[in-house]
């Protein structure tokens, strides 16, 4: 996965987060209770814009590696079959790894039934 494949999964939410911020904006400079110089609220959009930069780059960086693990093809044996799926950081990626794990889980049941008939 590629940082702007990432990126256009998460679009409606960046959008939304924009759309925020620039509500906030407007509200701050026509408030006429309040005295906003342009080059503070500027100041402030920077900081933020900076924050929500690092928390989309740190989280893109956890979601890359732990979506890594199925990039590269597992053996086939029964004793690779029955390790599980681990690391999951989000809601999303503990269902994949629910489900990931009862098709290994499932698949390792086969496998036994197999070689159990086979052995008699």
């Amino acid at each position: 996965m590629t940082f702007f494949k990432y990126l256009s999964d998460k679009i409606f939410s960046i959008i939304f987060f924009i759309f925020g911020i620039l509500l906030v904006n407007l509200i701050l400079w026509l408030d006429p209770f309040h005295e906003i110089v342009l080059s503070t609220l500027t100041y402030i959009d920077v900081l933020i814009m900076l924050i929500s930069t690092a928390f989309i780059t740190t989280r893109y960086w956890f979601s890359r590696r732990w979506y890594q693990k199925f990039s590269t093809p597992i053996d086939a044996s029964a004793t690779n079959l029955s390790l599980p799926i681990t690391g999951a950081h989000s809601n999303e990626q503990q269902m994949y790894q629910v489900y990931i794990n009862s098709l290994l889980s499932g698949h390792q049941t086969q496998l036994n039934n197999v070689l159990s008939k086979q052995q008699e």
